[in-house]
């Protein structure tokens, strides 16, 4: 269950599968209405979609023990839409276990069907292509809270042998059949004809200034910095973070005069070439040294306070060739003087693996603001240029003008929002 490894440094990609990764992408990732779709790249998904392109439109049945993301993942509604397509009867036995997760949510999903040895949670699924039927749908049973992995597997033995004959194991569980939304989400909360209902923070079609598409509160929005390199570019000491960027600049730029020198004798191959001793590799430091770039020299004005976790600031030296994505936070807090007057507000993202949580900043946040398995969203009050000037509010007009309606009080401004 790996999509993909965890540190650059270790060279261990995963191996490339040319077929199943493209029928991946033309499927379960061209449906999917998420911006981040990695997760499709699991190696479980992929045998979903072998496997169903193996039964090449025969009846037939798919069935897998494997990760339970799928189930309601952010990534897997293109995926969740092609299973409801490809078979007429989705069987989904949730075994939870999930030990990603924390606090109240954690507890409940109990432990792991295999005994703790794995942190995903687990699902059994059967998938049934059959001509008798002219529909297609899903059922779901989830197993109940707070359950050991021992308790699990005494249910599985319960639900599949009696009398000492095999049972009929779909038969003898109560299942529930989940009934999709439009957006191809099967697990559909009660309250959420209501949510929809609501004005929207944001919106990808408002982001893109495209016609017709400022109904949302905000203009723009971004998650917090990635840096695939916290030791290195953040530190609560300023002195101490100074010396470390310092000296990983010294060392990555000798990488790029190595890697000019040993091109000029060939073709190099950049995972094989680089050194993990010295420098944080990841793949967007990896382009920058096969483009020959070099990171420019120390300066202090890049110092700037990042909100890393909760109510802990560190100082973060926010230099765009050494943090794997800046999102658009380097348009929301440029300069110290945006910081004084900017404010945001930030809340826990879609799919992320701890509680909500909401929190108003001054200035720059990281993408693990909620903590690790998760990542955070920021709504600024005010955009401005990468140097900090043509200030611009960035609540819609818009919206104004529908709280000034709803409340019926026209003094009503864009701060009290």
């Amino acid at each position: 269950y790996n999509v993909g490894q965890v540190n650059e440094n270790d060279n261990n990609k995963n191996r490339q599968y040319p077929v199943v990764d493209a029928r991946v992408r033309d499927t379960y990732a061209a449906a999917s209405a998420a911006t981040n779709k990695n997760a499709l790249y699991d190696a479980y998904v992929k045998f979903f979609r072998w496997a169903t392109d193996r039964l090449e439109g025969r009846d037939g049945i798919v069935c897998f023990v494997s990760n339970s993301g799928f189930i309601d993942g952010v990534a897997f509604d293109g995926m969740r839409k092609h299973l409801l397509q490809d078979f007429n009867r989705i069987y989904i036995l949730d075994l939870t276990g999930n030990a990603r997760t924390s606090g109240e949510r954690r507890r409940r999903e109990g432990g792991n069907v295999f005994l703790d040895q794995i942190r995903v949670g687990v699902s059994i699924t059967i998938a049934i292509r059959h001509h008798q039927f002219d529909d297609h749908r899903v059922y779901y049973h989830r197993v109940g809270d707070y359950l050991s992995g021992d308790d699990k597997l005494a249910f599985l033995e319960a639900h599949t042998t009696g009398d000492g004959q095999p049972a009929t194991a779909i038969g003898n569980i109560q299942w529930q059949r989940l009934i999709p939304d439009a957006r191809h989400n099967w697990l559909v909360s009660e309250h959420a004809a209501e949510f929809a209902a609501g004005i929207p923070m944001g919106g990808k079609a408002a982001k893109k200034k495209q016609a017709g598409a400022e109904k949302t509160i905000f203009s723009t929005y971004a998650r917090g910095v990635l840096t695939c390199r916290d030791m290195h570019v953040y530190d609560f000491d300023r002195a101490a973070l100074i010396s470390r960027v310092r000296q990983f600049i010294e060392d990555y730029n000798r990488e790029v005069d190595r890697y000019k020198r040993a091109t000029l004798q060939g073709q190099v191959n950049i995972d094989d070439f680089v050194d993990v001793e010295r420098v944080k590799w990841d793949s967007t430091l990896k382009r920058h040294l096969k483009s020959k770039r070099y990171v420019p020299s120390f300066d202090e004005s890049r110092l700037c306070r990042s909100l890393y976790r909760p109510f802990t600031a560190k100082w973060l030296y926010f230099e765009p060739l050494l943090i794997n994505s800046i999102h658009l936070q380097h348009y929301f807090f440029p300069t110290p003087a945006s910081e004084a007057e900017n404010r945001a507000i930030c809340v826990t993202d879609k799919g992320s693996e701890k509680r909500f949580m909401v929190m108003v900043t001054t200035g720059l946040i990281d993408l693990h603001l909620v903590g690790a398995g998760s990542s955070a969203q920021t709504f600024p009050f005010y955009v401005y240029d990468a140097d900090g000037n043509n200030r611009r509010e960035n609540i819609t007009d818009w919206a104004l003008n529908q709280f000034r309606q709803h409340y019926g009080d026209e003094t009503i401004t864009k701060w009290d929002i």
